[in-house]
């Protein structure tokens, strides 16, 4: 067991990085040697994944006592096998074992956090739009304005504008900057005319999630499961964003339905005369 003081400056991002197996941590800013028994946090840190520490609004020291483990039969053989890198700002990283602890209190870190931390983050006292923030759903935004920017609302319905950096804009798909130029915006000059349509009992949909269930899990994003199906409305699905328990609800195209064997939006209905459009429904 190796025990620390860190000095805490306002805000502090503490890393504890494995080479190899894995270690326990445990932190307190009473106590000056945590343990398993009497700490304020603990997290285990492996060489897959490190834990990283977010410190906010806080003067205090923090202790840290770490233990080392290996992966080999619990045996103890590499008593050094970790970095601990300490950042004087926001340095939190998305694919990490997050602990965020803000004035006084352990929390769960959000995606205001991790967003502070990758992108230049402001929150204006007026959009100068109709806000699209609404208390309880945190979500992204394409700003009307740019795209080198976006809109990110929490969950207490207050708007942040978010800034990609020079030269990257913001892929409202993949809730993501991405570097590059961005695609023209296409304005549609024509109407789609609704199809022919010869009715007959539709498909019955099956092994919908249940609704209101968030399939947007660390579990099913560490599974590369990224797509799943709306249960209230099949002509909609569901894409998970990269922070956990975060995804979008969108819209297939016109005559289309979600498929989730395919991961795709499918045509609703069998075309059999696309220049007429005329179609049958899918028996």
């Amino acid at each position: 067991t190796n025990n620390y003081r860190i000095g805490i400056n306002n805000k502090e991002t503490i890393t504890v990085r494995p080479t190899s197996g894995f270690v326990e941590i445990y932190g307190s800013f009473l106590n000056p040697y945590p343990n398993a028994a009497f700490n304020e946090f603990s997290a285990r840190a492996t060489s897959l994944r490190e834990a990283i520490i977010y410190v906010q609004d806080e003067s205090r020291p923090l202790y840290l006592s770490i233990v080392s483990q290996s992966s080999e039969n619990g045996v103890c053989t590499a008593p050094n096998n970790y970095q601990v890198i300490v950042q004087n700002r926001n340095a939190i990283q998305p694919n990490g074992l997050l602990i965020c602890y803000d004035n006084g209190i352990v929390r769960e870190c959000t995606p205001l956090d991790i967003l502070s931390a990758i992108y230049r983050v402001e929150q204006p006292q007026t959009l100068g739009f109709p806000s699209p923030c609404v208390v309880g759903q945190p979500g992204y935004y394409v700003h009307p304005f740019g795209t080198d920017r976006f809109i990110y609302c929490d969950a207490r319905g207050i708007a942040y504008i978010v800034y990609c950096p020079t030269g990257y804009w913001y892929n409202d798909f993949n809730r993501v900057c991405v570097f590059g130029t961005p695609p023209p915006v296409v304005v549609p000059t024509t109407t789609t005319p609704r199809p022919v349509i010869v009715t007959q009992p539709p498909q019955q949909v099956t092994q919908s999630p249940v609704v209101g269930a968030n399939p947007c899990t660390l579990q099913a994003l560490n599974n590369g499961s990224r797509f799943f199906p709306y249960a209230p409305d099949e002509h909609k699905y569901i894409a998970c964003t990269e922070w956990p328990n975060y995804g979008v609800i969108k819209d297939c195209a016109p005559y289309h339905k979600w498929s989730q064997p395919d991961l795709a939006c499918i045509y609703e209905n069998t075309v059999v005369d696309p220049t007429h459009d005329i179609y049958v429904s899918t028996p």
